[in-house]
């Protein structure tokens, strides 16, 4: 079914490829009421198609676009053996905790809070670290 709300688009393989495809952002901001029912991505939603493939295991899957012109571009994907780097996982997290955190807080104190946390370690009292978030 086509997902009207933001939430409903959380749990929507179709909405997910459409908006990702059309603006790149499948971040917090991509799950609004409003993403969902944009008409551009609406209409590239109506295009797609989902097929099981029972040969794949676990979180492999395999897209394949098929252009006007009968060209075919096809990759297959397996998250669980594609596991990016440490430091390439660490700049999602960053990049995560900023899409999370920006809403309620300023992109400035996400930042400062982030080096806060790189530094716990050097941290002798958490006091002024919960200061931040207050």
């Amino acid at each position: 079914t086509t997902p009207a709300t933001g939430l409903e688009g959380k749990f929507s393989i179709v909405y997910c490829v459409a908006n990702a495809l059309l603006t790149g952002n499948t971040g917090m901001q991509a799950f609004t009421d409003e993403k969902v029912n944009q008409a551009d991505i609406k209409a590239l939603m109506k295009k797609i198609q989902l097929e099981l493939d029972e040969s794949f295991m676990g979180l492999e899957s395999r897209v394949e676009i098929i252009m006007k012109t009968n060209k075919t571009y096809t990759i297959t994907n397996n998250i669980l053996k594609d596991i990016p780097v440490l430091k390439e996982k660490k700049i999602k997290i960053r990049e995560k905790f900023i899409d999370l955190c920006e809403p309620v807080f300023s992109k400035k104190l996400c930042l400062e809070i982030l080096a806060k946390i790189d530094s716990l370690e050097n941290i002798n009292n958490m006091q002024s670290f919960i200061q931040k978030l207050g």
